[in-house]
């Protein structure tokens, strides 16, 4: 009768086992979950300070759409260093 016993109780400790791993990954999942939520976050607020960048940029007539190359670039800051 007590090898019944021991036999039910290793059973319930195997399922007991198997509902804490499942809930371990589930917790995991969350975690890994969360994490790429906060790189998305992070790397959507760098992207929106770079627009801000480029616009300050272009407004200085430097990188796409400001024209000319980079000699044209430094023609203009010697310009102004000049003045």
């Amino acid at each position: 009768f007590g090898h019944v016993e021991q036999g039910r109780h290793r059973e319930d400790l195997r399922f007991r086992a198997r509902r804490v791993s499942k809930a371990l990954e589930r917790v995991k999942t969350k975690q890994s979950n969360w994490q790429d939520r906060m790189e998305a976050g992070e790397w959507l607020e760098g992207q929106e300070a770079g627009d801000d960048l480029d616009a300050k940029l272009r407004a200085e007539g430097i990188g796409a759409g400001g024209g000319g190359g980079a000699s044209d670039v430094l023609a203009r800051l010697k310009a102004r260093q000049g003045s």
